[in-house]
């Protein structure tokens, strides 16, 4: 058990440990009376026999119903739902567990509140003054959870101009857990798409800053980053009228100074996962160390779309880029193959976002692992890799002087998967074929992209176009 806090909400707990008085008998068997039901007819009449039950309880019984007897019949109003079924009633004792002390029936009400509510209904006004007093600092961290995510769920404007401050509090706080602190970036990022103009996030070095801190965190960290990239492109790009000259110029100014720092951030972050991989036990994943803010770090060095100034930053971004692409397992086992494969993807993406500063060796590594993944049998593979080859191929390759991988890659069309060279081959009639899958049009249209003749169709006659 934790230590209690102080304040009106902070309640000693565990989350860890399951709860047993939620094992209600009477929801169990309205559940397994719904699941024996043969017929719709039958269902409809089992679930209107319960909710008149409820109904009759909640108006007969009112305050004076138990704790168990309250969450009992949220719990089967909140299955109905899930049923399908419209429920318009429930909605006051869903407040009333809300703004409980106990943590058992604020669970409980928080749920509800998420599937039965929507952040444009009249009853969000009762809601906000409740939460606001959950995500005070001297709340359990457990009780933060719960805001937090109900919150993240609910979203709408209404909501993010309430409590859009508390959620950033929570952010800045370094006495916050990680976990909670996790929620809250999260919480912030949904509220910001939403409303925008109402909830100021933090900066690109802070979120930097509290992405390098705990593991735990920059995956949150990095979509919140990411987010904050995107949007100050989208504005930059803006109409005249839609935007502030000045703002958007100090904008620029700010960005220009703390650009380098936050990718030398993000550039070390990836070397420790790929290269040195000083990193706990629990990060890795099928033999590769989080693939997933492997993804999250090379994203973003995408979404800044300039190469790092400084050598010192530069090589062991070059160093993690090369260890990602030849890290690649082949095995028999398809859930290692795609945690290491995951990333190469985004890894080409970005050595071809690099352009003609992009080293040689890197950007032949890349075109090598595309080749290979071409041969792959699995179809997604061979779509990721011929879309990575025709971005690599507008990036980096140059057409007009013939480029020798573009000639490679019209050889390779013609080679199979099991020939060893590329040699001259005769004219071959015209063959009626049974219809292709329609995947692989996707895939003729990205040879034609990277200027690779298809094959013949089924009249012999069609090819694509060699660019």
């Amino acid at each position: 058990m934790s230590a209690p806090t102080q304040g009106v909400l902070a309640v000693p707990i565990d989350i860890k440990q399951p709860d047993k008085k939620l094992k209600a008998r009477g929801l169990t068997v309205y559940i397994s009376d719904i699941r024996n039901c043969t017929t719709r007819e039958q269902e409809e009449a089992r679930v209107r026999e319960e909710m008149a039950n409820i109904r009759h309880k909640f108006t007969k019984a009112g305050k004076t119903l138990s704790s168990y007897d309250k969450r009992k019949y949220v719990w089967k109003i909140v299955y109905t739902h899930m049923l399908g079924y419209a429920v318009d009633f429930g909605h006051m004792q869903t407040i009333e567990l809300l703004a409980s002390q106990v943590y058992n029936e604020k669970m409980c009400g928080y749920l509800a509140l998420t599937l039965l509510v929507k952040n444009s209904d009249e009853i969000m006004n009762l809601v906000v003054n409740t939460m606001k007093r959950d995500l005070q600092l001297t709340a359990s961290p457990a009780v933060h959870c719960l805001a937090l995510t109900a919150a993240a769920n609910l979203g709408g404007a209404m909501l993010a101009h309430a409590i859009a401050e508390d959620v950033r509090r929570l952010v800045k706080d370094d006495q916050v857990s990680p976990t909670v602190q996790k929620k809250a970036l999260l919480c912030l990022l949904r509220l910001a798409r939403d409303a925008p103009q109402a909830v100021s996030l933090p900066g690109e070095l802070e979120l930097a800053n509290r992405a390098n801190r705990d593991l735990s965190l920059t995956a949150a960290a990095c979509a919140v980053l990411k987010h904050v990239i995107l949007e100050r492109e989208r504005r930059a790009g803006a109409p005249m009228d839609d935007r502030d000259d000045d703002e958007t110029a100090e904008d620029a100014l700010l960005w220009a100074r703390h650009q380098p720092q936050v990718q030398a951030v993000v550039v070390r972050l990836l070397h420790q996962l790929t290269v040195t991989r000083a990193v706990d036990k629990k990060q890795y994943y099928n033999g590769t160390v989080n693939p997933f803010v492997q993804v999250a770090l090379m994203e973003i060095l995408v979404a800044i779309k300039t190469l790092p100034p400084a050598v010192e930053i530069q090589e062991p971004l070059f160093e993690s880029l090369r260890a990602i692409l030849k890290g690649v397992q082949w095995t028999q086992s398809p859930t290692v193959n795609n945690a290491s494969r995951c990333a190469s993807f985004d890894a080409i993406a970005l050595v071809a976002g690099f352009g003609k500063k992009a080293p040689a060796s890197l950007v032949d590594a890349a075109l090598q692992l595309s080749g290979r993944f071409i041969e792959s049998k699995n179809p997604n593979t061979r779509y990721l890799a011929l879309s990575a080859l025709c971005v690599v191929a507008d990036s980096v390759l140059d057409r007009d002087a013939g480029d020798p991988w573009l000639v490679r890659l019209r050889l390779a069309q013609g080679q199979g998967r099991h020939g060893a060279q590329a040699r001259a081959q005769p004219p071959v009639p015209p063959v009626r074929r049974r219809q292709r899958p329609r995947g692989r049009a996707g895939n003729a249209r990205a040879l034609a992209l990277l200027g690779v003749p298809g094959r013949q169709a089924r009249s012999g006659a069609a090819h694509c176009d060699s660019g």
